[in-house]
């Protein structure tokens, strides 16, 4: 279970990351053409103000929830077997 919500969570992210960074450049070449031909340059429609920072919101939350299940995974890890040659660290 948490091998496959590293997979989603690290998908759903670069996802939406690849999203907004697609979505900023479309915007950024239409208002670089709009100034190039000496028109008003408007701003980019709501809708994709909106989706940029939905974007944004789910990537961060994608990154979030990577990050506490590979600490959860990490903290869950059964210990590295000492070699025959080493003593414990308990002072024993």
């Amino acid at each position: 279970m948490t091998k496959r919500l590293l997979v989603i969570s690290a998908i759903v992210g670069g996802i939406s990351l690849l999203l907004v960074i697609v979505l900023t450049l479309i915007e950024g070449v239409k208002y670089r053409v709009r100034e190039e031909q000496g028109l008003d340059p408007i701003s980019a429609p709501d809708w994709v103000a909106n989706l940029t920072s939905a974007g944004l919101a789910v990537c961060a939350l994608a990154f979030v929830v990577l990050m506490v299940t590979t600490f959860k995974t990490l903290i869950a890890a059964p210990p590295l077997p000492l070699d025959s040659d080493e003593k414990p660290l308990s002072g024993a």
